[in-house]
């Protein structure tokens, strides 16, 4: 069945699939990084980070900083903030959201 004859139900299912199967890869790939040292601001990381990724995302790409707005890393459409490096609490914070997921976005 060729693409003009594809129900767009379909279509969009496979695009949906597709950016599932992307943005799980790319939380995989955030969570097998592994710094070359320990830094005390989070830009050190941040390049670190999207170096990493573009070794796998050929269109990453670190954004220019305007306000709180503007995410530090981009794959693919998808948004990365980087902090770091961080208190105990705001790792527990970010554990609380991650298992408050819907269960389609988990991330493991």
């Amino acid at each position: 069945m060729g693409i003009l004859n594809t129900p767009i139900s379909e279509l969009i299912e496979n695009a949906r699939s597709k950016k599932d199967n992307e943005f799980k890869e790319v939380v995989r790939l955030i969570r097998d990084f592994k710094p070359f040292g320990r830094y005390d601001f989070e830009q050190p990381y941040q390049g670190e980070l999207a170096q990493w990724l573009k070794g796998h995302f050929k269109n990453t790409q670190i954004e220019v900083q305007r306000g709180a707005s503007r995410p530090d890393i981009v794959v693919n459409g998808i948004a990365i903030e980087v902090k770091g490096p961080t208190s105990v609490e705001a790792l527990n914070i970010i554990g609380l959201c991650q298992k408050n997921l819907p269960e389609t976005l988990q991330l493991t």
